[in-house]
């Protein structure tokens, strides 16, 4: 017990606030996160943020069912939700609604733990709005800033360790569809590729496979 609660020695937390932590949904971290990152953060970073967290969070929902218009979705997220100077601005019906609908609907962060939820993130901030796989460059942008995101998550102790650092995925090809068939290598996306300054990420190829391998040496 600890001041009279149950406390989880593992965690090393009362059982009540763990509780609250596992609960969280994903789109309360990312609100969280980019809270976070806005103060002191440069322009170029905050954009990033925000389009990275935009579509991620668009797809790690519970359902589909009465889903807004893609474009109605991301403008919410993007310019309200995400956006920590206009978050309590008015807001357009189909705004409110997007952004209730999508409060409800939101994944637990605990289901991250889970490698089929993870590899739709991947494969959501591989490809561009029009289906086409993005650049390797922007790719590594892309995975960089949802990794510390989770690594937020880690040290705000949600997540026990980062499902990127043991999650095996295949990206697609660049400069193809993902419904066409790819031949071939997989363009380069090594450490070089990626390398920021503010940390790298490599890709491991092994039999066709990509498995993700994220080094961070930068603070959050």
């Amino acid at each position: 017990m600890h001041q009279g609660e149950a406390f989880d020695i593992e965690a090393g937390l009362p059982v009540a606030l763990l509780r609250e932590q596992n609960s969280m949904t994903w789109y309360e971290q990312a609100v969280d996160y980019i809270d976070m990152k806005w103060r002191g953060g440069a322009g170029k970073s905050r954009i990033s943020v925000v389009e990275t967290l935009t579509a991620v969070t668009a797809v790690l929902v519970r359902s589909d069912v009465g889903a807004p218009g893609p474009p109605i979705l991301r403008k919410a997220l993007r310019r309200w939700a995400f956006s920590p100077p206009r978050r309590n601005d008015d807001q357009p019906p189909e705004i409110r609604a997007a952004l209730a609908w999508v409060k409800r609907g939101s994944l637990p962060v605990a289901s991250l733990c889970d490698d089929k939820v993870v590899r739709k993130a991947l494969d959501t901030l591989a490809n561009k709005l029009d289906g086409t796989p993005a650049a390797p460059d922007y790719l590594g942008r892309r995975r960089r800033v949802f990794y510390n995101a989770l690594k937020y998550a880690v040290r705000e102790k949600r997540l026990q360790e980062n499902p990127l650092d043991t999650t095996d995925w295949e990206a697609p090809r660049y400069g193809r569809r993902r419904d066409q068939p790819t031949r071939g290598r997989f363009p380069r996306t090594g450490p070089g590729a990626a390398d920021s300054g503010q940390g790298r990420i490599g890709v491991a190829s092994r039999r066709g496979r990509i498995r993700l391998r994220a080094v961070h040496k930068a603070p959050l």
